[in-house]
């Protein structure tokens, strides 16, 4: 029996989306990246597009059959050659695999840069980390983190426990094994809840807090849990949805 506590936050208003700078443009200088890594089973992947120097762009990391990583990466800058090239990724495979974005400059430079990583399924994906784009995981393993400042998350079929965090975004959260911490400031959240707290089976809290949006939530039949429902007095709009729940459970 899985047991534990769903704590819900809410401040709800309007959902915005902004995306100031996309990762598909014209008129830009553009550098791809393209490189093939063998790994153990049950590598540990951590990628990190966030620096405060580069503008960030989407991550996409899909599980497939076979047993290297493909890393596809694109750089696109309307600033010219000279400032793509300020810009590099770098690939650690040390134990564990670490994806970086990375620049010597002290100053921002408006470059994006978008990942598509292929892993093998047996490997574990624990941390995605990027800004002004989304993340998109799909079918991989482990507990993980996902955090951008601009853009929406969407986690499918993850064997693992999932926290989140965006803004000005949405979250979608469908057939993964767990759910811990999710975060979206002005934003919705939708989630299929089969249990809550880390270690992707169970035990202990799971916190679900939007700001300025709302909150649909899917709770399996087989769940134990106590849900603990907090709106702040300041709420001027949004919407609560639970399905597959009895309202009178509700504490």
């Amino acid at each position: 029996m899985i047991v534990g506590r769903l704590i819900l936050f809410m401040i709800m208003s309007v959902l915005f989306c902004l995306s100031p700078w996309g990762c598909f443009v014209s008129s830009e200088e553009v550098e791809v990246f393209h490189r093939t890594y063998q790994v153990q089973a049950g590598t540990d992947l951590s990628v990190f597009n966030s620096r405060s120097q580069v503008t960030g762009g989407d991550v996409t990391i899909t599980a497939w059959e076979d047993d290297y990583v493909d890393v596809y990466a694109v750089k696109r800058t309307k600033q010219g050659r000279h400032v793509l090239e300020k810009v590099e990724i770098e690939v650690s495979v040390d134990g564990s695999m670490v994806v970086s974005t990375r620049s010597s400059e002290e100053r921002r430079l408006l470059v994006t840069v978008c990942y598509e990583i292929k892993v093998p399924e047996s490997m574990k994906v624990s941390l995605v980390e990027t800004s002004e784009g989304s993340i998109h995981l799909e079918r991989t393993k482990g507990d993980v983190w996902l955090k951008t400042a601009h853009g929406d998350i969407v986690a499918t079929g993850v064997d693992g426990s999932v926290s989140a965090e965006t803004a000005r975004a949405g979250i979608c959260l469908t057939g993964i094994a767990g759910i811990a911490t999710v975060t979206n400031d002005h934003g919705d959240i939708e989630a299929e809840v089969w249990s809550v707290g880390t270690g992707g089976y169970g035990g202990g809290d799971a916190r679900i807090r939007t700001r300025d949006g709302s909150i649909k939530l899917y709770l399996d039949a087989s769940l134990d849990a106590a849900v603990d429902l907090k709106i702040s007095p300041n709420v001027t709009g949004g919407e609560l949805h639970f399905h597959d729940v009895d309202l009178a459970d509700l504490v």
